[in-house]
């Protein structure tokens, strides 16, 4: 005979199932417990790296911010011009915001996309058919 059938005969079959199924439970709980204590790790990193990246956007604002400053008090003593800082940005110039948003400019805006090439017809019948 060999052990396996051993400890079967001696503890029944129904017990070994038992014993099986209670020896998985616990290394099911002892796994989740390792996962759970890794999450928990996460989560603090997590937050940390959250307030360092708040940190850092603060930072390149303000940066930001005193360039734009210096730039609009002492444009000759600026390292860069206003007008590279709105590039560099994304920021359009006021002015050209404020006339974006007339009807004239708008209008301004419509005649300047029109084709003016000699075969602005062509382009124009191509677009209708």
């Amino acid at each position: 005979m060999d052990l396996g059938s051993r400890v079967m005969s001696l503890l029944g079959k129904e017990n070994v199932v038992h014993l099986f199924l209670a020896g998985a439970f616990v290394a099911l709980g002892v796994r989740s417990s390792a996962q759970q204590d890794e999450i928990d790790a996460l989560e603090v990193e997590k937050e940390s790296l959250r307030r360092s990246n708040k940190a850092m956007q603060k930072a390149m604002w303000d940066w930001r911010q005193s360039l734009f400053h210096l730039a609009e008090s002492d444009p000759s003593n600026s390292p860069i011009s206003l007008s590279k800082l709105r590039a560099i940005f994304g920021d359009e110039d006021a002015a050209a915001a404020a006339a974006a948003t007339s009807p004239a400019a708008a209008t301004t805006a419509f005649v300047a996309a029109i084709p003016t090439s000699q075969n602005a017809d062509t382009d124009i019948s191509s677009l209708q058919s």
